[in-house]
């Protein structure tokens, strides 16, 4: 049977290591925030729009079934340059290559296209 005058609970030490372990985990999980918001940098969200609209432009072109027609969006090529687009002070060059693949081993190759895009800038 205990002893009715030990009272129970969390000595000094457990205390301690206790906010000392909570210090550590909460250091680091303000140290993934901030590298976290370094690699989210407004140039990046540019870039990344620049490149999901050409990525747009090539889907149009495979909704309106230009496969064979040259000169289009969907012609085997590259890389190509839109030059250097200019936004808030900051200059894009986006490149973008499509390549022909083909999938199922037969003599042609227009199975599908594989799109890249490619955009790169530099820090004003």
């Amino acid at each position: 049977m205990p002893d009715p005058r030990r009272i129970e609970g969390f000595t000094l030490l457990e205390i301690t290591l206790a906010a000392i372990l909570f210090a550590v985990a909460a250091a680091g999980v303000l140290s993934a925030f901030a590298n976290a918001s370094r690699a989210v940098t407004p140039g990046n969200n540019t870039a990344h729009y620049l490149a999901a609209e050409r990525h747009e432009i090539l889907r149009e072109a495979v909704r309106q079934d230009w496969w064979g027609a040259g000169g289009n969006p969907l012609s085997p090529g590259g890389p190509t340059s839109d030059g250097t687009i200019t936004l808030n002070g900051v200059g894009y060059d986006r490149q973008w290559t499509v390549v022909a693949v083909n999938a199922d081993g037969a003599g042609e190759t227009d199975d599908y296209r594989r799109a890249t895009v490619r955009v790169e800038w530099t820090e004003p």
